[in-house]
């Protein structure tokens, strides 16, 4: 009996090994089979950016500076070829069919009839790719119709604006000649850089800058195609407004709903801001909005106590880097963004601080007034509210109109022609000729340099030659860049 019984025990051990074996055996067959046959992530996508909603407490100076996780995402990399392959310095002056390129030309290249896809719709969004119900109407911008929006940038509006405003043929030829100079040195990772000697470029094109914040001079140039009214999803210069977008999207680090594009300075964090507030605006891609809330976000927060922003969050602010910062938040606000009405009350209070001449003349922390920083407070103070006939803005208008263009200096240019553009009358009458001709005059017509810009200016070493050609196509596009601040629509609103 006993004998029998050890025998099934025998037996029962046997069996329960080998059915063990075979489920092993089963489930590591099962295992590879699953590898096999599991559909593989297509990791050129990149992924949705989650963004945590800002707390409401915050963040001192030394949080905002301190060193945090660079967020990690999959890079989409161009091809070799199409990396590496410079983009043509063609003639600009004339167009496909060596006809001259007129206003209304860009005009009906720009327009489209409402709610018809753009040409490159099919191209992926810069997160969620196949989404294209997030884009919204292309090239409808997002926001209300009011003094200094972007509507004139793109259909009939545009050559409408270029013609009444004081544009003509030849800006407008110097305006892409401009862009596809920049197009020609954007380098393979998407961004555009002060030294633009790199690259395809390789030293042809001289006077680089040595400014290393990537994201400032990324978004620079971004500046200026978007000004004409390019976005990434349609057009001849759809594919480097589009990486260049990508590149800051990969440069962002977020924390806590705040996206530091700083890159070494405020300058970046502004720049990149404004680009792409611009481009969600443009084209209502759902993605743009959360990097640009982040971006707008992050100023907030960086803004001193004072009222103004400098080089590093929290420090006391300067003129030049105060007026990215409030033109960011305008244009976030333009953009239909979440923005704090409050810091344009305590950036004003900053203004107020630098003031000299009754108000009408700024200086750069001061009270010892330039023509530089005085024109950029000038034009914040338009975008603040001041009316067309406040004492203090025409005592200012009238100041920069009688100095006239420089010959040199692009960054007074860029600002006092926005200013003296928004104001209009007499004095942009004769501003505009001077400084339009100058620019169409100087602008470089040889080999690789050709569609370029260099002054010879204190300042222009700092961004070189990539600095001036883009402030001044962007300083060209004022006709319709921005709509005009001192209308009786505006008036009225």
């Amino acid at each position: 009996m006993a004998e029998a019984e050890a025998v099934r025990q025998r037996r029962y051990r046997h069996e329960l090994g080998s059915w063990l074996l075979s489920c092993l055996l089963h489930a590591a067959a099962f295992v590879v089979l699953a590898c096999l046959l599991m559909p593989i992530e297509d990791v050129t996508r990149p992924p949705a950016i989650v963004v945590i909603e800002p707390q409401e407490s915050p963040l001192t100076a030394d949080e905002l500076i301190a060193d945090s996780p660079e967020l990690s995402l999959p890079v989409a990399e161009p091809s070799e070829a199409a990396a590496d392959a410079p983009v043509p310095l063609v003639d600009a002056s004339v167009d496909a069919a060596g006809g001259p390129i007129s206003p209304t030309a860009v005009a009906r290249a720009m327009a489209r009839p409402h709610g018809q896809p753009a040409a490159s719709r099919d191209r992926p969004l810069l997160i969620t790719p196949g989404d294209e119900s997030a884009a919204g109407e292309v090239l409808q911008p997002v926001q209300r119709h009011h003094g200094g929006g972007w509507q004139g940038r793109v259909g009939n509006r545009k050559g409408e604006l270029l013609a009444s405003r004081g544009g003509n043929e030849a800006s407008e030829n110097a305006v892409l000649r401009g862009l596809r100079w920049l197009a020609a040195h954007q380098h393979r990772d998407g961004s555009w850089r002060f030294n633009h000697q790199h690259g395809v470029c390789q030293g042809q094109c001289r006077h680089p800058g040595n400014f290393e914040s990537t994201t400032a001079s990324t978004a620079l140039a971004l500046l200026a195609f978007l000004g004409a009214g390019h976005t990434q999803l349609e057009g001849e210069f759809a594919d480097p407004v589009y990486r260049g977008l990508y590149y800051l999207h990969r440069k962002m680090i977020l924390r806590e709903g705040r996206g530091d594009l700083q890159d070494g300075s405020m300058y970046g964090q502004g720049l990149a801001a404004i680009a792409l507030s611009e481009a969600y605006a443009l084209t209502g891609d759902e993605t743009l909005k959360v990097l640009a809330q982040g971006s707008v976000n992050f100023i907030e927060r960086a803004q001193h106590a004072g009222g103004g922003w400098r080089y590093l969050p929290g420090q006391p602010g300067d003129v030049t880097v105060t007026g990215w910062q409030w033109m960011a938040l305008k244009s976030g606000q333009m953009a239909a963004l979440r923005v704090d009405r409050g810091r344009f009350y305590a950036a004003s209070r900053f203004l107020d601080s630098v003031a000299s001449h009754r108000e009408s003349r700024y200086g750069y922390q001061t009270r010892e007034p330039r023509p530089t920083t005085s024109a950029v407070a000038l034009l914040l103070r338009m975008y603040e509210g001041w009316r067309r006939d406040d004492p203090r803005l025409v005592r200012g208008v009238e100041y920069l109109a009688r100095r006239g263009p420089s010959p040199k200096d692009i960054y007074y240019n860029y600002y006092a022609t926005q200013v003296l553009s928004h104001y209009g009358g007499p004095l942009w009458e004769r501003w505009n000729p001077r400084m339009r001709d100058q620019l169409i005059d100087t602008q470089a017509t040889g080999r690789h340099e050709a569609g370029s810009w260099y002054f010879d200016h204190e300042h222009s070493e700092v961004g070189g030659r990539l600095y001036n050609t883009a402030l001044a196509i962007m300083t060209l596009e004022v006709y319709y860049r921005y709509l005009p601040l001192y209308t009786p629509e505006v008036a009225r609103q």
